[in-house]
């Protein structure tokens, strides 16, 4: 099968005589050509323009996420940080409660912490 097979279809031949049989096209079909190719070049660069412009989106992307990831890393390690403090100041039935969100307790543990050690002032008394 031919390279270009719709070139083939439109061959015009032509000879008489001592001259040698040409085979050629009509300018307006060449033109046709050319207009298509021209065209299919244009989309191709408009293509590759999205495509470049997707793939930037993507790295931009990419590189926003990684931060974001990053970010959320840091926050969880302070939030560690943070529960080991918060851990020091308060009994287990108050850190409890406080991770819950639950913040007053009417029967705190026996071991103080300082809102035990609060409540207890507040009351006028010790533990």
């Amino acid at each position: 099968m031919s390279k270009t097979p719709r070139t083939d279809e439109h061959i015009l031949h032509h000879g008489n005589g001592n001259w040698y049989p040409s085979a050629f096209v009509l300018a307006s079909f060449a033109r046709q050509l050319e207009t298509e190719l021209a065209d299919a070049r244009a989309e191709i660069e408009r293509l590759a323009l999205e495509i470049e412009n997707k793939q930037y989106t993507i790295t931009c992307a990419s590189e926003e996420n990684q931060q974001l990831k990053e970010s959320l890393a840091e926050a969880r390690a302070e939030i560690e940080r943070l529960n080991k403090k918060l851990r020091l100041l308060l009994c287990e039935e108050h850190f409890e409660k406080c991770e819950r969100g639950l913040f007053n307790s009417e029967n705190p543990d026996d071991e103080p912490c300082l809102i035990c050690l609060m409540n207890a002032t507040e009351r006028g008394g010790g533990l």
